[in-house]
């Protein structure tokens, strides 16, 4: 508000010398810029248009264009008159970090050399990483949790004596709320039979520790009613990648159950109530991932036999009782086969940090994709099948659904997908880097793919590049460039439909599947940065993967490239 006023106190200086044409110039410049402050970036860009004395206006206010620009990059300013930072301080900032991304322009450079690195998770300028390291002279493995800075490039080493409990770890963490998660499983074996020599394992019980991120690890986080969140199977679980998700009061967990295939619970984390216990038998449809839309929202990617869908469930934090949500929506995905695709996985970024001292401005709420990788079972060592999707979208077919009523909504693929969503092929990570710090709001980080045209996958060579799902900027600007592609960076704009032809139930037919989402691709071409395995980022960092040794790639060290 304070900056407003000196904005509008200003004005008479700041406007000196606009042209006097048009049918608003009699009026005091000073109203004229109060009213111009309380409207949108679209509502501006049209009073642009109107007359050239609004359109000096507009474009000489510092106010009205920092609006503009926190609008074209999705950001919204929420320090207010808190900041230190001025109206111009501001502006510059953001249009230099956004130019930064763009054009790759880094400020620093430093290196990070760890054990070979089984799993990744990078947010907010931390990095958390699970190092193993084979201790002579048996096979024995030790096992380590990092946590460093990106900031201060100082590494951690969580100070619990954790090798016995790492051996089923999965962890996440929420800078802004000062969150670390740090789950195990544990087994418990039954040998009660005297008869039968072999040991069944019954029994899988799940223990996901509530502690802050700023004493690594080792204090009980106060806003927790419980010091940990316990899940118990009677089954084993299965030994594969469990995955935990954070949006604000909400916790969740993807966990593999032996008998009942891929489990999602979710829990208030604050209060200790378990507000979702959902798997396949209770949904009647196979159940792989899903992500957070909301605080009260999630989306589940399903799948039986060749109905490939995305289904969005509300549910209430508040709530002391479980289970009690309902579905709301059912999209539909392409035609990819009975059995072809049968490992699915869903990722998207970091929710809203907190603002800084430095830094005012963070990500609007809305500005975030949403992934969803396919698998081919038939050749493991073919891309996968990468499928974007915009939270606007998601969010603008929820208006469609009965909000009053209990019935789901359904649209088929053809009435939404095509003009939505976009498909990419991707080159996959080393294990234990497959859902985590490769998704940042509207980027997506990694070696892809776009088809060109009507084709097979194997035709398409694979590129590192960034792909920018928020156009807003680079349409603004290409509006006044004669419509070139080239936008202040060194991609390329890409509007126009691609079309995918994918071999499908062991080649006996195929599909095509078209998609138009528009995006920006940024190649990643960094002089001698040593790189085998991949990226990842959050929004002021880019790190390299520097490649281990053998087949597994497991990364070994990072090239941590730092944005303005």
């Amino acid at each position: 508000m304070e900056s407003s006023r000196t904005s509008i106190a200003q004005a008479e200086k700041t406007f000196t010398g606009i042209s006097q044409i048009g049918t608003l110039s009699p009026f005091p410049t000073e109203i004229i810029l109060l009213i111009l402050t309380g409207l949108t970036y679209k509502d501006l860009l049209n009073c642009t248009k109107v007359c050239k004395f609004l359109h000096d206006i507009v474009n000489r206010s510092l106010q009205l264009r920092y609006a503009a620009e926190l609008y074209a990059e999705g950001f919204e300013d929420v320090a207010g008159m808190h900041s230190d930072l001025s109206v111009r301080d501001r502006l510059n900032l953001l249009t230099r970090r956004a130019r930064a991304w763009r054009t790759l322009s880094w400020q620093k450079r430093a290196t990070i050399t760890l054990p070979s690195s089984d799993s990744l998770q990078i947010a907010n300028g931390v990095l958390l990483c699970k190092t193993v390291e084979f201790v002579p002279p048996g096979p024995q493995r030790r096992l380590s949790l990092h946590q460093l800075s990106l900031v201060t490039m100082s590494d951690q080493l969580f100070k619990d004596d954790l090798e016995e409990e790492l051996v089923g770890v999965y962890q996440s963490f929420d800078v802004s709320q000062d969150l670390l998660v740090l789950g195990n499983v544990y087994h418990r074996w039954d040998d009660a039979d005297d008869d039968d020599d072999d040991v069944d394992l019954i029994v899988s019980r799940h223990r996901l520790r509530l502690s802050t991120l700023s004493s690594n690890g080792s204090s009980p986080h106060p806003d927790a009613s419980h010091e940990a969140l316990l899940l118990s199977f009677d089954a084993p679980s299965l030994e594969t990648e469990f995955s935990v998700r954070i949006a604000g009061p909400l916790l969740g967990a993807v966990l593999e159950h032996a008998a009942r295939g891929p489990c999602i619970v979710i829990w208030n984390w604050k209060t200790g109530v378990m507000l979702l216990n959902m798997d396949s038998i209770l949904n009647s449809t196979p159940l792989y991932d899903f992500c957070f839309l909301s605080h009260h929202r999630i989306v589940l990617i399903c799948c039986a036999l060749s109905d490939l869908f995305l289904e969005v469930w509300s549910l209430d934090p508040d709530l002391s009782s479980l289970n009690h949500s309902r579905s709301l929506l059912r999209l539909s995905l392409p035609d990819l086969g009975s059995d072809t695709y049968t490992s699915f996985s869903m990722s998207h970024g970091p929710f809203q940090p907190d603002a800084t001292q430095d830094i005012p401005f963070v990500k609007c709420s809305d500005g975030r994709v949403y992934t969803i990788v396919a698998q081919r079972s038939d050749e493991w060592s073919a891309p996968a099948l990468c499928i974007v999707v915009h939270h606007d979208a998601i969010s603008s077919l929820l208006q469609s659904t009965d909000s009053t009523g209990f019935n789901t909504t359904m649209i088929p693929w053809d009435e939404w997908g095509p003009r939505n969503t976009r498909i990419f092929l991707r080159d996959m990570p080393p294990r234990g880097n497959t859902t985590n710090g490769w998704v940042c709001n509207e980027r997506l980080v990694g070696t892809f793919s776009a088809p060109s045209g009507v084709g097979g996958e194997d035709y398409f060579s694979m590129h590192s590049q960034i792909l920018d799902f928020n156009v807003r900027p680079y349409l603004r600007r290409s509006a006044t460039t004669s419509g070139t592609a080239s936008v202040h960076g060194r991609g390329q704009l890409i509007m126009e439909p691609t079309t995918i032809a994918l071999s499908v139930d062991y080649g006996s037919r195929i599909v095509e599947v078209t998609t138009s989402l528009p995006y920006y691709s940024i190649p990643i071409k960094i002089q001698d940065i040593e790189q085998n395995v991949g990226f990842l980022m959050d929004e002021q960092h880019l790190l390299g993967l520097k490649a281990g040794r053998g087949e597994s790639r497991r990364p070994r060290g990072f090239d941590v490239l730092t944005f303005e």
